[in-house]
């Protein structure tokens, strides 16, 4: 089996030569390719305790400990990312995905808005607290994050024309949400003026609302 002689060969070289960083990345890779997961984790946290921290290093290790069910082992994992980099968001919104991933929707929310704390526009973090909101049935709420979405130029446009596309589909149903399907298109197009895609969206809206003369 060559994964096996593979890792017999680093871990030789690991005693040999203890300060080879390479060695140690090449023995976890090899002990997870194999399915030695839990190895591969001993391996890793070898690695961290000669080397230090490395993102690429704990988020493979966040990966497996996943792959065992281990959650709180996953979320001590980000965790050290969160800490070491308090101002880096990426990393709290790893934290948030995987307290949602789980069922976890307080703790999630918790992170989120401990985001928008650091960052009032951060786009992610609006975008799932809204989505968050709408699932709880809270659309006040959720239509004030639609608009901060919606004006925010750091959000794509693509991204805010998916969420206006239910609007269109359930127009006859949800009479009630026309007229915030009217706003946020008005956001847009003020937000992304030199996006033809964003008039087209607004458009739509008002043909689907047979006021043909603004859809033109």
């Amino acid at each position: 089996n060559k994964i096996k002689e593979a890792t017999e060969t680093y871990k030789t070289m690991i005693q040999k030569f203890p300060n080879n960083a390479e060695t140690y990345l090449n023995l976890g890779y090899m002990q997870e390719k194999a399915g030695q997961l839990e190895n591969a984790i001993k391996t890793y946290d070898q690695y961290e305790k000669y080397f230090g921290l490395d993102e690429t290093v704990v988020l493979e290790k966040k990966n497996m400990y996943l792959r065992l069910n281990k959650f709180n082992d996953a979320l001590n994992e980000i965790q050290k990312l969160v800490d070491a980099f308090p101002n880096e968001m990426d990393y709290l919104l790893m934290e948030a995905e995987l307290y949602r991933a789980n069922r976890m929707k307080d703790k999630a929310t918790e992170v989120y808005k401990k985001i928008l704390a650091k960052e009032p526009d951060n786009p992610q973090a609006l975008l799932a607290l809204a989505d968050i909101d709408s699932k709880d049935g809270n659309q006040t709420q959720n239509l004030d994050n639609l608009k901060k979405i919606f004006a925010n130029p750091k959000m794509d446009v693509d991204t805010k024309i998916r969420i206006l596309y239910p609007y269109l589909q359930y127009w006859d149903v949800q009479k009630a949400k026309k007229q915030d399907a009217f706003d946020l298109a008005e956001i847009l197009t003020k937000t992304h003026h030199n996006e033809a895609k964003a008039f087209a969206i607004k458009g739509d809206l008002y043909y689907f609302d047979s006021q043909y003369d603004k859809a033109l």
